[in-house]
């Protein structure tokens, strides 16, 4: 059986240090999704949402389709040893499939 693992996403214009420090004081991930052949695209996720996921995965290599509201996206299985709810207050990035 196949399970469908998804994140909602929300687009961010933002970088640095404060916006990040931003996104986190309101329980957001700031991350990146970045490609071979396209550019990084900026995104936060929910934190509990996030954990919700990296518990459910637990490990394993997995496609996880990405929310957003102009298109979905599909990225392989996040490093979770950058992930604040995980470890300590980093940001997260993925690789677009």
């Amino acid at each position: 059986m196949k399970t469908q693992h998804t994140l909602n996403i929300t687009l961010r214009a933002q970088t640095g240090r404060s916006a990040s420090r931003r996104l986190r004081k309101v329980n957001r991930i700031p991350a990146i999704l970045y490609g071979k052949h396209t550019s990084p695209e900026k995104f936060s996720i929910e934190v509990p949402e996030f954990v919700r996921l990296i518990k459910s995965v637990a490990g394993r290599a997995v496609l996880i389709e990405l929310n957003r509201d102009d298109k979905p996206e599909k990225a392989a299985r996040p490093d979770h040893r950058s992930v604040p709810a995980c470890r300590s207050s980093r940001s997260e990035a993925r690789r677009e499939i």
